[in-house]
């Protein structure tokens, strides 16, 4: 089923969840309200009708059945048209103002029949006040004495009431349910807008465009938080993308030595006839330059497995001081042809300063190998010096 984008929202979805949750709250109130005010009204009712039955069981222990009549004529003559009396006893003798045959035992809670609504002037007055023309009828039926006698009153009020407090609850559930579908969908607009925004800047880094970012908002809220995290990511991405690429020269600049150097000397064989010393010769020489580019392949295997975390296993402790030193020693005669000059201080006194690392030559990048140790021009002097020691880094001066 198709549904706007809006809808589909976890900005809308919630705020119908939260709507769920208040219309059970409110159905709550509006039903505990219901039974509360029809149990009310309900005990008002049965009271009142309980108060004149009592009325009448004391007139007859004080004064008999005379007594009973006269309070029931008195009963009769402030009745209003909600409140039913009847009394009958034998030889047909029947006081009240509805008909004879409603009298029952106990209490009833029932509508009445239109036909004998017709027969009472008081029941018909107060069917006409009710929108439905009917009554209902709240009684308690008792034999005093020799006489039957039933106390009643209208009780649609009672019945209207009900009806609305449901009314009330189901309109409150219908502008409840409308106002929140408004609201979620009101709610989800913004954050819809910013998900197809940061959505259509991640198809356009997807296509290539790595120098772009998500859009951050000054609310700082959970999709400016997300948002710049990803962003980060993004120039993590691309700054080792860089790298890659600045390797990727590097290797191939690395590699194209050895292979030109291998290319010219095969040619050069083939170019005359020569001695089978001279072919060994020429083959050793290929072979050399062979292996310079395995040993290249080697370091980038190398170099990717430390990245990774697979060569830890074979890491020590190393002296960088000792290191230092190895370095003066092989590049020292290489220094100084190029014109620079390497010197060796051993700081006795310094405590040497060890980082766990790999001392495999071949582990070095491949483009630097073959560079000689960098240093800088001494103001006073016409050539380098580099000096080295035993201090936590190799320093320059």
């Amino acid at each position: 089923m198709f549904r706007p984008e809006p809808f589909r929202s976890t900005s809308f979805r919630v705020a119908l969840l939260y709507t769920l949750f208040f219309l059970g709250s409110v159905l709550a109130i509006l039903g505990t309200t219901y039974f509360a005010a029809t149990s009310e009204m309900d005990g008002i009712l049965r009271s009142a009708v309980s108060d004149d039955m009592d009325q009448l069981r004391r007139a007859f222990l004080s004064g008999g059945v005379d007594e009973l009549r006269h309070e029931m004529d008195e009963l009769l003559e402030s009745a209003s048209e909600d409140r039913f009396f009847l009394l009958t006893g034998r030889g047909g003798e029947a006081r009240g103002n509805i008909p004879a045959d409603l009298w029952q035992p106990g209490w009833q809670d029932r509508k009445v029949p239109r036909d004998r609504v017709r027969q009472s002037r008081d029941m018909t007055t107060a069917a006409a006040r009710n929108p439905d023309h009917e009554v209902l009828i709240l009684g308690l039926g008792e034999r005093i004495g020799p006489f039957d006698v039933m106390i009643g009153r209208n009780s649609h009020v009672l019945d209207e009431t009900q009806e609305i407090i449901l009314a009330a609850m189901l309109w409150g559930a219908l502008v409840t349910t409308l106002l929140a579908f408004l609201g979620g969908f009101l709610v989800s607009i913004g954050p819809t807008r910013r998900v197809d925004q940061i959505a259509a800047t991640t198809r356009r880094i997807i296509e290539g465009r790595l120098d772009l970012r998500l859009p951050v908002s000054k609310r700082r809220d959970e999709l400016d938080r997300l948002a710049g995290d990803i962003n980060m990511m993004l120039a993590r991405i691309e700054t080792l993308l860089s790298s890659l690429k600045q390797v990727s020269t590097d290797i191939a600049h690395d590699l194209r030595t050895p292979l030109a150097r291998l290319r010219q000397r095969l040619e050069v064989v083939r170019r005359q006839s020569r001695s089978p010393e001279e072919y060994e010769t020429a083959i050793d020489a290929a072979i050399g330059e062979s292996d310079a580019a395995i040993e290249t392949f080697n370091a980038l295997l190398r170099i990717a497995q430390i990245e990774a975390g697979t060569r830890k296993a074979q890491f020590r402790r190393l002296n960088l001081a000792s290191v230092a030193r190895k370095t003066c020693d092989v590049y020292g005669e290489v220094a100084i042809d190029e014109g620079h000059e390497l010197v060796w201080i051993d700081l006795e006194d310094a405590e040497p300063r060890r980082r766990r690392g790999t001392s495999d030559p071949g582990a070095r990048e491949p483009h630097r190998k073959r560079d000689p140790p960098r240093a800088c021009t001494l103001p006073d002097r016409g050539h380098r010096r580099t000096q080295c020691g035993s201090y936590p880094s190799v320093r320059r001066r």
